[in-house]
């Protein structure tokens, strides 16, 4: 199935997080469509937080960005509304943040601080890369 959407767009464009293709290549995707390629953005990290993960990172990072537990439902929503105005597919993926994944051998979070967000992957998380 993916070779047939694949070969049914100009451009597939790859995007982490909500909102990233649009506010990074918004420009390039809008004059794309404006001459009439077809156009798909793909975001991987658009699935909801689990309702049963929490500790003292998550919050912090709610607080310090002012989000609400649903804030990926209004971001999914945002970024709807980003592509139809750019004139793009989308597709957002079920896959959650990494603050919110779990270790699936301990159950505990993979990612508890700003340092492991940003240094290496996490074993645990080596298949995806």
């Amino acid at each position: 199935m993916m070779t047939q959407t694949a070969t049914s767009y100009a451009a597939i464009y790859l995007a982490p997080h909500l909102d990233d293709a649009a506010l990074s290549c918004g420009g390039q995707i809008a004059r794309r469509t404006r001459a009439g390629e077809r156009i798909l953005i793909v975001t991987v990290m658009a699935g909801d937080p689990p309702t049963d993960v929490e500790n003292d990172y998550i919050r912090s990072l709610h607080a310090r960005w002012d989000l609400e537990r649903d804030a990926a439902a209004q971001r999914r929503a945002e970024d709807s509304a980003a592509c139809r105005i750019l004139g793009a597919d989308h597709l957002h993926w079920p896959i959650a943040d990494c603050i919110y994944r779990l270790d699936p051998a301990t159950g505990r979070p993979l990612y508890v601080s700003d340092d492991d967000i940003f240094g290496d992957v996490h074993p645990a998380e080596q298949p995806l890369v």
